[in-house]
């Protein structure tokens, strides 16, 4: 509907392909749909019938709250490509760096989002970590004075737990599977530290 082209070509480009396109970064793009194009991708891409769409679209239009069409593509469409295990994966992740319960991600899904562009950094595999530093160094700040600041408003997660202190330190009994540490800023940033 924006006129952006639909293509290979494009950067964060999704294939009809279980080996081109891992199941939560394809999860994601359809979770990103407009509301301009969901209901045409809706009769394009699942197996629902025209009158069923029809009922959605009314559905979401009644409804003052974020529509349910976005979440339908996505479900119906990584099913079809990458099967209920992908599916399952896909929502496993998603939920779990939204909710900040990372407790049921897996060494492999922690692998598979720096393989599907989660901002990463390799870190060395046993040395404690100044979080003030690694914020600035990973981009979650401008400044050890910005990184200060987002520690004492609170906007600031490691593994799912917020940060209070700005003497906090990472070590390698706080990474999850003995290798990842997640840092989150505010509702949206994330990066991923990965020990080698």
């Amino acid at each position: 509907s924006d006129g952006t082209k639909f293509g290979k070509t494009e950067t964060g480009t999704i294939w009809l392909s279980s080996k081109k396109t891992s199941p939560y970064a394809f999860y994601q793009f359809w979770l990103g749909t407009s509301d301009a194009d969901v209901y045409r991708f809706l009769g394009y891409y699942s197996d629902r019938s025209m009158e069923d769409i029809a009922v959605i679209q009314a559905e979401d239009a009644a409804r003052n709250a974020k529509p349910e069409a976005q979440r339908l593509l996505a479900e119906d469409v990584t099913l079809l490509v990458h099967g209920q295990d992908g599916l399952g994966a896909a929502q496993r992740i998603t939920q779990a760096l939204f909710s900040g319960d990372l407790d049921t991600l897996s060494a492999e899904d922690y692998a598979q989002l720096a393989l599907d562009g989660l901002p990463c950094t390799d870190v060395d595999a046993a040395a404690p970590l100044a979080l003030i530093d690694v914020l600035v160094e990973s981009g979650l700040a401008t400044s050890r004075r910005n990184a200060r600041e987002f520690v004492d408003n609170g906007a600031v997660m490691h593994n799912g737990e917020r940060i209070t202190s700005t003497d906090a330190q990472l070590s390698l009994e706080q990474a999850r599977h003995q290798r990842f540490h997640l840092l989150k800023r505010g509702k949206k940033q994330f990066h991923l530290l990965r020990r080698a």
